[in-house]
C-alpha cells in the first residue's frame, strides 16, 4: 500500500519536482508568480488532459491584464480558433501563486522570439474624449513636468499594453487610464460620469494643483464645464462649489510681460541698482510702421508701441482688462552673472512709482529662464518674456501662487 494513498494531491510539489509544496508559506499570494514567465520564454504548461506539453510564451499579463498565453510545439487540443489547436492559458487574475505555479514551470532552452502585437487605443468619443483633451491641455501648462504616457508602467517607460493612456509627473503615474474612466463614465451602476468626473478631479488635477497651478487652472475651468452637462440642479451648484477653492488666474491667451525700460541707474542717481519696467498685456506685432500707425489711431489710449531690435520691427502692448500696474525689477550690478535677491515693486506706471507692492525672489527664476537681467544687453529692450516668466509676473501682480499672503483664506 502506497504511503501517499489517501493523501490530497499536491499539484505544486508535482509541478516543481518536490521544490514547492501546496501549503507552503507565501503560496496564498495573490497574483504573483507569474512575473518570471516573461515573453519568448520556453515553458511546460499542463493541458486539459492533465499532461505538460512544452511551449512558448507568447502574450503575459502586461499585454492582456489576464492570463499567461503558451503556444505549445504540438497540438494539444481541437479548438483550431485558438492558435491552430495549440493555445494554452494560465490565469494570473484573481489567481494566486500556488495556482499559477502549479500549471506552468520553466524548462531549460534559449527563449525564443516573440512578435508582440501592439492593441489598438480605443477612440474615445463624447466625455471620454474631453477627458482625454483635459489631460492633454494640462500636460501642456506644466512647462515639461506632465505628460501623457501610452502603454508604460507606472514609474518607467517600460512598456506595459495592457494600459492605454494616462497622465505621468515627474515619470510617474497619476490617477487611472482614460479609458479606464471613460469605461467607468458608461456604467450607471458604477454612478456614471457624476462619480467619474468628482474622480478625475480628485486623483489628478488636485495632485498638481499646488506644484502646477497653471496646469490646474486650464484644466480645471474645462473639467468645470464638463460638469455642467453631467449634472442639475442642486447637483451642479455642489459641483461648481468644488472649483470656488481656488481662484488661480492664468495669464489670458496672447498676453505676456515686456521689458518696456531698462537702467543701469547711472542716469538716474541710482548708480547701485540695475532696474527693468515690466507691463503686462496682449502682444501685437508690427512689421511695419504703417500697420503701426493704424492701429496707434484705432487705440490710442490702450496702445504702448516699444521697439524691437531694430527700427522696422515694434511691438505692441494692450493693457490687460484689469490693468494692476506695472512691475519694476531691481538688483544689485553684478559683472558676469546675477545672483541673490531681486526686488519685485508694483506700480502705478512710469509716471507714477509709489510702491503698491513688494516682494523678493531669488535671481534664478529669470536667468533659468533666459533673462539675463542686464539693462546694458540692448537686446532686453522690447524683450517679450516667455510664458512661465510673465505668469510669474502675473502672480506678483495679482498676489497670487507663490506671492499669496501667508495665512489667508481661500475664498
Amino acid at each position: 500500500m502506497s504511503m501517499n494513498e489517501g493523501q490530497p494531491r499536491d499539484r505544486l510539489a508535482e509541478a516543481t519536482s518536490g521544490r514547492l509544496h501546496w501549503n507552503d508559506a507565501g503560496m496564498d499570494a495573490f497574483e504573483q508568480g507569474w512575473q518570471d514567465f516573461t515573453l519568448g520564454k520556453r515553458v511546460e504548461v499542463r493541458t486539459p488532459a492533465d499532461a505538460w506539453a512544452k511551449g512558448t510564451v507568447v502574450e503575459t499579463p502586461l499585454i492582456n491584464d489576464r492570463v499567461i498565453v503558451v503556444e505549445t510545439d504540438e497540438v494539444v487540443h481541437d479548438n483550431l480558433g485558438f492558435r491552430g489547436g495549440r493555445g494554452l492559458t494560465v490565469m494570473a487574475y484573481m489567481n494566486t501563486r500556488r495556482g499559477i505555479l502549479s500549471n506552468i514551470r520553466e524548462i531549460d532552452e534559449e527563449p525564443r522570439h516573440v512578435e508582440v502585437p501592439i492593441p489598438k487605443l480605443k477612440e474615445l468619443e463624447g466625455k471620454g474624449a474631453e477627458l482625454l483633451k483635459i489631460a492633454e491641455l494640462t500636460a501642456e501648462a506644466s512647462e515639461g513636468r506632465l505628460r501623457i504616457a501610452i502603454h508604460e508602467e507606472d514609474e518607467s517607460e517600460e512598456l506595459d499594453y495592457s494600459g492605454g493612456r494616462f497622465l505621468k509627473l515627474d515619470g510617474k503615474r497619476l490617477g487611472r487610464d482614460i479609458e479606464t474612466y471613460d469605461f467607468m463614465g458608461d456604467i450607471q451602476e458604477m454612478g456614471g460620469w457624476q462619480a467619474v468626473l468628482p474622480m478625475f478631479l480628485e486623483e489628478v488635477l488636485l495632485q498638481v494643483q499646488e506644484d502646477l497651478p497653471e496646469s490646474y487652472a486650464v484644466a480645471s475651468q474645462r473639467l468645470q464645464a464638463l460638469g455642467e452637462l453631467v449634472y442639475k440642479g442642486k447637483q451642479l451648484e455642489e459641483w461648481n462649489e468644488l472649483f470656488k477653492e481656488s481662484e488661480y488666474q492664468t495669464l489670458p491667451t496672447g498676453s505676456a510681460a515686456i521689458i518696456c525700460d531698462a537702467s543701469d541707474g547711472s542716469l538716474k542717481g541710482h548708480p547701485h541698482v540695475f532696474k527693468f519696467l515690466i507691463t503686462m498685456g496682449e502682444v501685437v506685432d508690427h512689421k511695419d510702421t504703417d500697420s503701426l500707425e493704424r492701429d496707434l489711431q484705432e487705440r490710442a489710449t490702450n496702445f504702448m508701441p516699444i521697439p524691437f531690435r531694430d527700427p522696422t520691427h515694434w511691438v505692441g502692448i494692450r493693457p490687460l482688462d484689469e490693468d494692476r500696474g506695472d512691475i519694476l525689477v531691481s538688483i544689485e550690478p553684478f559683472q558676469e552673472k546675477p545672483s541673490g535677491q531681486i526686488k519685485l515693486t508694483l506700480v502705478r506706471s512710469v509716471f507714477d512709482q509709489e510702491p503698491i507692492e513688494e516682494a523678493n525672489i531669488d535671481a534664478s527664476a529669470f536667468t533659468e529662464q533666459g533673462f539675463d537681467l542686464n539693462p546694458k544687453n540692448g537686446n532686453n529692450l522690447g524683450l517679450v518674456l516667455n510664458h512661465k516668466l510673465s505668469q510669474l509676473l502675473y502672480d506678483f501682480q495679482l498676489g497670487q501662487g507663490q506671492f499669496k499672503p501667508q495665512g489667508e483664506e481661500q475664498a
